[in-house]
């Protein structure tokens, strides 16, 4: 976690711990609340009107803290630009997209794949169809998957997300990724709820029994399950938030190799973007130019090549996202 953001949770804190002395010291000095309970609903009510508001204040500073630094990241990775001209060997060009931004972009990437499947030899390409030749060298599962998906020629109804999956899976085997376990913690959730049972239960037999009590152990008792009642009511909603808000974050990253696979890609793409002339190469020169012309697709450089592939191979409508 970043100094940042610790100290932002900090000042959130110790703004929540103040705020609630305050009120405890309040509520007991108003002469309108005469009783324990009226005390102990004040407490937790005023504390709810605060937590609620100071927590989506924290979440919006949290939000516009990450996006300032990943800025800053993006602005320094522009201004240390560096080259890398070799050729990366041993990865499709799924692979090294995916790696490149954790997603595949289509149908930029489908092009991408068949472009290496006739610099490999495995298919032609004429003025009108994808002609698939017969071949002994082994595959990547994504060019199975690919292949498979051509059709009289064309490319009919590639499935986005199953596509995606084959390409993670992929570079999980090659470790150019690596998982991050995100699962629920059920038995803290549990403990979390038990509690709540437990504090909620001793509030209302306190509620009904502060007559019986004497008023100098009244007080304090009041102020200890205010401030549990308090604590537990925003703890669980928030534990919930969390896991939800981790869900939703991208649970893969990638490995130390391929990081430095990343780094070379990201040279290349500079190399390519400041020297290369590939923006205007043509499908045809796929075999003068090899896996440059192929790089300048991956990273969106020749959108015109990218366009005439999906008029001329691709049927209309023919990638589809399938539901998760």
């Amino acid at each position: 976690m970043r100094k940042s953001t610790k100290l932002i949770g900090k000042i959130t804190i110790i703004i929540f711990l103040i705020s609630l002395i305050i009120n405890v010291i309040i509520s007991f000095n108003t002469k309108e609340l005469t009783t324990i309970s009226e005390i102990l609903i004040n407490i937790v009510d005023t504390e709810l009107s605060i937590i609620i508001p100071l927590g989506c204040l924290f979440f919006m500073i949290l939000l516009a803290d990450y996006f300032v630094y990943h800025n800053k990241l993006d602005k320094n990775d522009k201004m240390n630009k560096d080259y890398y001209r070799n050729i990366l060997k041993g990865y499709s060009p799924l692979e090294l997209s995916y790696i490149d931004n954790f997603k595949i972009d289509l149908p930029k990437d489908i092009v991408s794949v068949f472009l290496n499947l006739k610099l490999k030899g495995i298919i032609e390409l004429d003025e009108k169809n994808i002609i698939i030749k017969d071949y002994k060298i082994t595959l990547d599962e994504e060019e199975k998957y690919l292949l498979t998906k051509v059709i009289d020629g064309k490319i009919t109804m590639v499935d986005e997300f199953e596509l995606e999956k084959i390409v993670k899976d992929s570079c999980l085997n090659k470790k150019l990724i690596e998982y991050k376990d995100m699962k629920f913690s059920k038995p803290l959730f549990i403990i979390f709820i038990i509690l709540f049972i437990i504090i909620f239960t001793i509030f209302l037999l306190f509620s009904f029994s502060v007559e019986d009590i004497d008023n100098t152990l009244a007080i304090p008792l009041a102020s200890l399950i205010g401030i549990l009642m308090v604590l537990i009511i925003s703890i669980v909603p928030l534990f919930f938030f969390i896991y939800l808000f981790k869900r939703g974050l991208n649970p893969f990253f990638r490995s130390k190799k391929g990081e430095e696979v990343n780094i070379k890609l990201e040279g290349l793409k500079n190399y390519l973007k400041d020297f290369s002339l590939n923006s205007k190469r043509k499908i045809e020169e796929v075999v003068l130019w090899e896996d440059y012309l192929i790089y300048s697709v991956i990273f969106n450089q020749n959108k015109n090549l990218i366009n005439d592939f999906y008029n001329k191979y691709f049927i209309n409508n023919s990638v589809v996202r399938s539901e998760k």
